[in-house]
């Protein structure tokens, strides 16, 4: 380090020149030379403690230290951006140990506790132990994104079904990083997969006679069922969770309490005329007994062959918007206003939805 007078910007001033650090020159201008030597006193005190905390350091400790130098700048950070990412809490250590299966027990008694639906804790519980299978010892902490990307390559899901199965490993990853199990959720860092959404799939009007004509001559307890799913839209779920005492058929009105609704809000359903016909032939509602037995029966006997994912849905949700339009056919479905027109839109034309409508019990 060196002191000496110069000239900056027209005016007499003290210069310490520091020489080389970091690979860069390190000048301080002072007006007086007494500040200069203050200042150089209290840089060549920190050098000293430095050094000698370097020259005590064990030879391994040091080669550490350069290694770990040395990948923070291969990453194109520094050491301050990496400390002030510490401090600022977007990195942090753990020393807690959870292994795989304690977390997935963890998670499940959470969500249940946060009341989740069964149906929901049921099939969460059930992919998760499908990926624990031969690793449920392991530490929750040794997972990273390597090992999801390395679980979905092997499964060969689709893109679908791996959106949905990415949350549920979501789930339990963002529980074990809210309790300081591991630094973070792996699962916010994978390569979401694009899901192309058509146009979903309907049943034709002949189809939907045939669907409801079969219901009468083979089980008429599901009736009530077709004629929510078909000519209101209800989703199956929603229709598992209601009673008789939730529809007025003077009134033609259904009642979707938040208890049953998938969204949890409640919700007040105009019935159509033609639904109300159908309700008015009885049935059983909810339908508890041998349900799918007796749907995969009741379609085997309608000779529908395909039965697309949420077809009964689907197709009432295209008549209702060509009927009342969006606005009105998303508030009947608890759906959002956007999505039916985007996907519902001229699916159907006004004689076909005029025919469906006719469709009664004889």
């Amino acid at each position: 380090m060196k002191i000496r007078q110069t000239e900056r910007h027209g005016k007499a001033l003290w210069e310490l020149d520091t020489g080389l650090i970091d690979g860069q020159r390190r000048r301080f201008f002072f007006k007086k030379e007494k500040a200069a030597r203050l200042k150089m006193a209290e840089m060549k005190s920190d050098f000293d403690a430095a050094g000698w905390r370097w020259t005590s350091m064990a030879s391994s400790a040091k080669a550490k230290i350069i290694g770990i130098l040395d990948e923070i700048e291969a990453a194109g950070l520094t050491l301050d951006q990496v400390w002030d990412a510490y401090q600022s809490g977007k990195i942090s250590h753990t020393d807690t140990k959870k292994t795989l299966s304690e977390a997935i027990d963890e998670v499940l008694e959470a969500k249940k506790g946060a009341n989740c639906r069964p149906t929901y804790l049921a099939e969460l519980a059930r992919y998760l132990r499908v990926f624990a299978r031969g690793r449920e010892s392991m530490n929750v902490g040794d997972f990273g994104v390597a090992e999801i990307e390395a679980w979905f390559a092997a499964r060969n899901e689709s893109p679908g079904a791996r959106a949905g199965n990415l949350g549920k490993l979501s789930a339990l990853f963002d529980h074990c990083w809210r309790r300081g199990y591991l630094n973070e959720n792996p699962c916010l860092r994978v390569e979401k997969p694009h899901i192309e959404i058509g146009v979903p799939k309907i049943l034709s009007v002949e189809q939907s006679g045939q669907l409801m004509r079969a219901g009468l001559e083979t089980d008429r307890g599901l009736i009530p069922e077709l004629a929510l799913g078909l000519f209101a839209g209800v989703r199956p779920n929603e229709i598992s969770r209601l009673t008789w005492d939730k529809i007025a058929l003077r009134r033609r009105l259904l009642t979707i309490d938040a208890a049953a609704s998938n969204v949890r809000h409640r919700r007040i359903v105009n019935l159509h005329p033609t639904c109300v016909a159908w309700l008015k032939r009885g049935g059983e509602l909810p339908v508890v007994k041998n349900r799918r037995r007796r749907m995969d029966a009741l379609k085997e006997a309608a000779k529908l062959g395909e039965w697309p994912h949420d077809v009964l849905r689907h197709t009432a949700a295209s008549h209702l918007v060509a009927v009342y339009g969006a606005r009105t056919a998303a508030e009947m479905l608890g759906h959002s206003e956007s999505m039916l027109f985007k996907h519902y839109r001229e699916i159907v034309r006004p004689q076909e939805t005029k025919r469906f409508w006719q469709i009664l019990p004889s």
